[in-house]
């Protein structure tokens, strides 16, 4: 009602949180990213086991859900260190991270979701020039904070967020709107990774325009719930015929082989 996502999108969302993908609301301060995150989290299954990690108590899942197992847990950055391999080593069905703002918190969201968990969900601070390159942006944070080598942590990265929703803020600061939807899809084979957007926002028009198309990577997630996956791909073929999107904004790639050898 607000007009900060499309109306005829919400069908799309819900069948996106039932197929369990790992999403990312990214975008400058101020633009509604955790409040979408929250929305999102509201339509997950209650009989699902969550532990959201945040450094201060700004998500309130037990009063937003409060018949959901969801675990809250407070920590800065000198006290996730002392956690992290207890989390690592737990069962959750989901973890959700509340602004990932440094390259510690980015590493144990990485890891965790390397190793197979899907349903993640966190927000990340990042501007518009950026958001693209977002890939990049994580596994530089990661690599300053941890170690390690920037070109396998930006290919983990893209291999683990399957989906980036970009928040902006416009110049009525009262008025925020969901400027894109990215897929992040990874070629194993020669290590490109591709940016595909889904959806994109015109500030001209106030409207969205979409673009039909996924990876093999979400076909495979989608077997889980195949319903679900179905619904996903005839909602979106719906959405792209009824407002398609122009060929030069679908897809942007991005080669980081020259990063290999590099620290």
């Amino acid at each position: 009602s607000r007009g900060t996502i499309p109306q005829e999108a919400v069908p799309l969302f819900k069948q996106m949180v039932k197929i369990g993908f790992n999403v990312v609301f990214a975008g400058p301060v101020r633009t509604a990213k955790t409040t979408f995150l929250q929305t999102w989290q509201m339509y997950e299954s209650d009989k699902l086991e969550g532990v959201v990690i945040q450094s201060d108590p700004e998500l309130k899942f037990y009063k937003l859900k409060p018949k959901a197992p969801i675990m809250t847990i407070i920590a800065d950055k000198s006290k996730l260190k002392t956690i992290v391999e207890n989390m690592l080593r737990g069962d959750a069905d989901y973890y959700v991270f509340a602004e990932a703002r440094d390259g510690l918190s980015l590493y144990v969201a990485l890891d965790i979701a390397t190793r197979g968990q899907n349903r993640m969900k966190m927000t990340y601070h990042i501007n518009h020039r950026k958001i693209k390159n977002i890939c990049y942006d994580i596994a530089r944070r990661i690599v300053d904070e941890v170690g390690g080598n920037l070109y396998s942590t930006v290919l983990d990265v893209a291999q683990t967020f399957n989906y980036v929703f970009e928040m902006k803020q416009l110049s009525n600061k009262g008025q925020k709107r969901l400027a894109g939807i990215y897929e992040i899809r990874l070629n194993d084979q020669n290590g490109i990774v591709e940016v595909h957007t889904i959806c994109k926002y015109h500030p001209d028009k106030d409207n969205w325009t979409w673009n039909y198309t996924f990876g093999t990577d979400k076909e495979e997630m989608g077997m889980e719930n195949p319903r679900a996956f179905e619904n996903f791909k005839e909602i979106l073929h719906d959405l792209a015929e009824a407002n398609p999107m122009a060929e030069e904004d679908k897809l942007l790639v991005i080669d980081y082989s020259h990063l290999k050898g590099g620290k």
